[in-house]
C-alpha cells in the first residue's frame, strides 16, 4: 500500500475516532447534564407531594375533628349530661363506619364506648389535652381494647351551663386509614410516604414493599448511612424542630434514596416522602438511549425533526403566551397583558375619557379560612364573569392579584362613572354571598386619567392608593385620588416607619386629665391620655397618630403600653404613701379583638401588684357596637369585672344603638358625650334630656361621668341632673405625670 493510499485511509479513520470520542464525551456530558435536571426535578416533585401529602391528612383530620367537635356541641347543649345516654345515642347514630368505636370519657377518666366497654382512660395523653380544652388527634398508640394500632380523635364537651369541660368525646380509627390517606401512586409506584414527629418518630407507617419494616425512627434509618455526617443530622432536627420543610439524600443498603418532609400543621408531625435513586437512573437511561437512536438516525431524519421541531417551538411559544398572558384562575387576561393592553388604548385613544378602577373584597381572607380556598376561588371566577358582562367596547379589565382586580374604563363625567361602579358592585355583592350567607364588601379606587401618557403601573399604584383610604368601611365604597391623599399616605408612610422607634425610644407619654365629683368638686379619678412628644414636630396630639396605629393594628401595642405606664404609676403611688385614685385607660376597638386582651390586662395590673379597683377600662361606644358578638363582648367585661376591674363606655350617645347596649353589656360608668351640652344655646329640653339619660342610668345601677365640660354654662346645665363626675378643661386641661401629682397629692 503506497503512503498516499494510507493517508487516504488514515483521515476518515481519524475523523471517525474523533467523531466517536466527540460521542463518548458528549454523549456523557449529555447523560450526567440529564441526570442533574432530572434530580432537581424529582427533589422538586418529592416536595410537592410532601406537601399535597400533608394537606390530605391535615385537611382529613380537621374534618373529623369538627364533626366530633359539633357533636360535642349538641351534647353540652342538653339540659342534663348523662354519659350512658350519650353513648347509647352514638351507637344509635353510627355517626362513622370507619371508626373503630366511639365513646365518652368522664371527668374522672373513666371511658364507656360504643362497643360496650368500660375501662380508665385517665393516663391517655389525648384525654388530658382534651380536659384541658384541646380538640386532638393521638399519636399512634396500642388498643387497650383490640390490641391493634390505632390513633384516637378527642375534643372536649362542654355544658352550656359551665366553663369546664364535663367529659371527653374520642373516635378510634385504625392507624391504617392514615397510611390509604398518604397510598397516592407517586413516580411509578416507586414513591411512599409516612409521618413522623418533630423528633422522628414514625407515627404512621407504609404498606409500600420498600418501605423499611419495623422501622421506628428516622434518624435509625439515615445513621445507618456511614457518609451521612453528624451535621447533616443537627441540621435535619434543627429543621424539624422549628416546624420548617427540607430534604436529603441517604444511602440505605446500598440504594440511594431522596426524602423530602413537609410540616402538616397538627401535633408537630410531618409527611415523609421518598423515593429510590433508581428512578432517575431509569429515566436518564431511557432519555440517553432514546437520545444516542435519535443521532443515528439523525442525517436520515433531519427534515422531519425540524419540522417537529418548528412545531414544537410554536406550540412551547403559544404556552409562554399563555403563561405570560393569560390568568391561571380565571382563563382570562392576566395583569402583564392587561398593561399591555391599556397602554395601547392610551396611546391610541384621544376622543375619550378613562379612569382606572381598583378594587377588591375586604376581608377576603376571612371568607376563605370560613368557606375554603375553594370557594373563595369560585368567587374569583365569579367576579370575572360579571367584568365580562359589565365592560364595553374599548375597556379591558384583568385579576392583578388575589381578590383585586384592575379595570380600564370610559366615562363621559365623574357622576356616570359612579353609577357603573354601584351596577357592578351590586350585581357582585347581590349574588356571590348569598350561597354562603357572607355579606360581600367591595372597596373601589379610583384614579381619573388626565395624562395618558403616564406610565401604566403609576397609574395603577395611584388608584390602589386611593383604595388603601376606604379599606375597612363596613359598606361599598368609592374612593378617588388626588394629591391631598398622596400626601395624606406620605404622613401615614412616615409615622408607620417612626413608631417603632417611637416607642422603644418611650417618646410616647401619659398625661392625665382629672375627673372631680359634680356635687363636691373633689378628685375623682383621672383619665389616661397618650400625647407623643416627637423630637422634630414636638408635641403630638392622638389624632395625629391613633387613626394610623388603629388601621395597622399598632393601637394594641400602644393600649398596653399606656396601661403599663399606669399601673407603674399607681404602683409608685401606693409606694410612697399616696392614697391613690383610679384611672381610667382607653381601649381601642382593634384591642377588643385581640385573644389574649382580658389575659394581658389581668397580667399587667399583677406584675404591678395594682389592685384592679383603681383601673378603669373605657372602650367606645362605636367600638362596642361594630363588635359582632355582643354575648362575647359581654363575657370579657364580666371576667375583668370579677377581678375588680371596672367597665366605662365612653362617647355614649353617639351611636344608633346606645339604649341596646346598655341593656346587653354590664358597664360601670357611663361617660356622656360632649355632644349632649356642647350644644348653644343650652335649653331646659337639653337639661330634660341630659337628666333623663342619667335618670336611666341610675336605675341600672351605673355612675355617670360627663366629659368635655369647658364652660360654666355647661356646668350649671349638668348641675341637678344628677351626674356624678366631670371631665373637662374647665377643671383641667390633661397634665403631665410630674405636674398631676404636684396638684393632686
Amino acid at each position: 500500500m503506497t503512503l498516499g493510499k494510507k493517508g487516504i485511509l488514515l483521515k476518515p479513520i481519524l475523523l471517525l475516532i474523533a467523531a466517536v470520542l466527540g460521542l463518548v464525551f458528549t454523549g456523557g456530558w449529555y447523560l450526567h447534564a440529564v441526570q442533574t435536571t432530572l434530580a432537581q426535578e424529582t427533589k422538586g416533585y418529592l416536595s410537592e407531594v410532601a406537601q399535597q401529602g400533608a394537606r390530605l391528612v391535615s385537611k382529613q383530620i380537621e374534618s373529623d375533628l369538627e364533626t366530633l367537635e359539633g357533636i360535642s356541641a349538641v351534647m353540652g347543649s342538653e339540659k342534663t349530661f348523662d354519659i350512658q345516654e350519650q353513648v347509647s345515642r352514638l351507637n344509635r347514630q353510627k355517626f362513622s363506619r370507619r371508626f373503630l368505636r366511639m365513646g365518652i370519657i368522664s371527668v374522672s377518666g373513666i371511658a364507656y364506648t360504643t362497643d360496650g366497654e368500660t375501662m380508665d382512660f385517665s393516663d391517655r395523653e389525648y384525654y388530658q389535652r382534651a380536659m384541658a380544652g384541646f380538640s386532638t388527634v393521638s399519636d399512634r398508640l396500642i388498643d387497650r381494647i383490640g390490641g391493634g394500632v390505632i390513633n384516637v380523635y378527642a375534643v372536649p364537651i362542654y355544658h352550656y351551663s359551665g366553663q369546664l369541660p364535663v367529659g371527653v368525646l374520642f373516635a378510634t380509627f385504625d392507624t391504617g386509614f392514615l397510611v390509604d390517606t398518604l397510598d397516592v401512586s407517586t413516580f411509578d409506584g416507586e414513591g411512599y410516604s409516612y409521618i413522623i414527629d418533630a423528633d422522628g418518630e414514625i407515627v404512621i407507617e407504609t404498606h409500600h414493599p420498600k418501605g423499611i419494616e419495623g422501622a421506628k425512627n428516622l434518624f435509625d434509618i439515615v445513621e445507618k448511612d456511614d457518609g451521612f455526617s453528624k451535621q447533616e443530622e443537627d441540621a435535619i432536627r434543627e429543621n424539624l424542630k422549628k416546624k420548617q420543610d427540607g430534604g436529603f439524600s441517604y444511602q440505605y443498603e446500598g440504594e440511594k434514596r431522596y426524602l423530602n418532609y413537609t410540616p402538616i400543621g397538627i401535633n408537630d408531625w410531618f409527611v415523609l416522602s421518598v423515593v429510590s435513586a433508581d428512578v432517575i437512573t431509569k429515566r436518564s437511561l431511557q432519555m440517553s438511549l432514546l437520545t444516542l437512536f435519535a443521532c443515528f438516525v439523525v442525517a436520515a431524519a433531519f427534515l422531519g425533526l425540524l419540522i417537529y421541531n418548528m412545531r414544537r417551538e410554536k406550540k412551547n411559544r403559544e404556552k409562554l403566551r399563555q403563561l405570560a398572558y393569560k390568568d391561571r384562575l380565571t382563563g382570562g387576561r392576566n395583569w402583564n397583558k392587561f398593561l399591555l393592553d391599556a397602554q395601547e388604548i392610551l396611546a391610541s385613544s384621544s376622543e375619550y375619557h378613562y379612569a382606572m378602577i381598583i378594587f377588591d373584597i375586604d376581608k377576603f381572607k376571612v371568607f376563605n379560612d370560613l368557606f375554603g380556598h375553594d370557594a373563595g376561588n369560585e368567587m374569583l371566577c365569579f367576579i370575572w364573569g360579571i367584568l365580562k358582562d359589565w365592560a364595553q367596547e374599548g375597556e379591558v379589565f384583568a385579576r392583578v392579584s388575589s381578590d383585586n382586580f384592575g379595570a380600564l374604563i370610559r366615562y363621559t363625567e365623574p357622576h356616570q362613572l359612579e353609577q357603573r361602579l354601584h351596577t357592578l358592585a351590586d350585581q357582585i355583592c347581590g349574588a356571590s354571598g348569598g350561597n354562603h350567607q357572607y355579606e360581600i364588601i367591595l372597596s373601589f379606587g379610583v384614579y381619573l386619567i388626565h395624562d395618558k401618557t403616564l406610565d401604566v403601573s403609576r397609574i395603577r399604584d395611584r388608584a390602589t392608593i386611593a383604595k388603601r383610604r376606604i379599606k375597612g368601611s363596613h359598606e361599598n365604597k368609592i374612593s378617588y385620588y388626588d394629591e391631598q391623599l398622596r400626601s395624606e399616605i406620605i404622613r401615614e408612610k412616615a409615622i408607620e416607619d417612626q413608631m417603632e422607634a417611637a416607642l422603644e425610644n418611650q417618646e410616647f407619654q401619659v398625661y392625665f386629665q382629672p375627673k372631680v365629683f359634680l356635687s363636691t368638686k373633689k378628685i375623682a379619678g383621672a383619665e389616661a391620655l397618650i400625647r407623643w412628644e416627637h423630637p422634630q414636630k414636638g408635641l403630638l396630639l392622638p389624632g395625629d397618630f391613633l387613626p394610623v396605629f388603629e388601621k395597622n393594628e399598632f393601637v394594641i401595642r400602644l393600649d398596653n403600653y399606656v396601661l403599663d405606664q399606669v399601673c407603674q404609676r399607681i404602683s409608685r403611688w401606693l409606694e410612697q404613701g399616696y392614697t391613690p385614685i383610679p384611672v381610667a385607660v382607653n381601649i381601642s376597638r382593634v384591642n377588643l379583638h385581640d385573644s389574649q386582651f382580658v389575659a394581658k390586662v389581668k397580667e399587667t395590673a399583677a406584675r404591678w401588684k395594682v389592685p384592679p379597683k383603681l383601673i378603669e377600662l373605657e372602650l367606645t361606644e362605636s367600638a362596642a357596637q361594630e363588635f359582632k358578638d355582643t354575648q362575647q363582648l359581654a363575657q370579657m367585661m364580666e371576667e375583668l369585672q370579677q377581678d375588680g376591674f371596672r367597665i366605662a363606655m365612653d362617647d355614649f350617645g353617639t351611636g344608633y344603638s346606645s339604649l341596646n347596649l346598655l341593656k346587653d353589656l354590664p358597664v360601670d360608668v357611663l361617660k356622656l358625650d360632649r355632644e349632649f351640652f356642647a350644644a348653644q344655646p343650652q335649653t331646659s329640653r337639653s337639661q330634660t334630656v341630659i337628666r333623663d339619660v342619667i335618670l336611666m342610668a341610675k336605675h341600672l345601677h351605673i355612675m355617670v361621668v360627663a366629659e368635655g365640660v369647658e364652660t360654666k354654662e355647661q356646668l350649671d346645665l349638668l348641675d341637678g341632673t344628677g351626674c356624678d363626675i366631670v371631665q373637662g378643661f374647665y377643671f383641667a386641661q390633661p397634665m403631665s405625670a410630674e405636674e398631676f401629682e404636684r396638684q393632686i397629692f
